[in-house]
């Protein structure tokens, strides 16, 4: 038996749209950061700096947009869903 993380938050039966990134998505039961005595310590650290890190980008590029419709997945990471190529116009040069 194997355990992938990469239909984590991925089942449609569940979520709508699960591909697509919506930040407004109730996952109060998400496992990302594991459950009950095994939850991670670091998670409202790592959620913080996620909160942050989005606001900084979205006050440096308020009207950033996606290049194109086309995430491209590294399809050789069975275990983790990735991301390998996500083009954003920031509207800079």
């Amino acid at each position: 038996m194997l355990l992938s993380f990469a239909g984590m938050s991925n089942d449609p039966a569940v979520f709508s749209q699960p591909e697509q990134c919506q930040f407004t998505r109730n996952n109060k039961d998400a496992l990302s950061f594991g459950h009950g005595v095994h939850y991670c310590v670091g998670a409202h650290v790592a959620r913080t700096e996620v909160r942050f890190l989005v606001k900084a980008f979205l006050d440096y590029a308020p009207d950033a947009s996606l290049v194109s419709d086309g995430i491209e997945w590294n399809l050789f990471n069975f275990l983790n869903r990735e991301i390998s190529c996500l083009p954003v116009d920031t509207g800079h040069a």
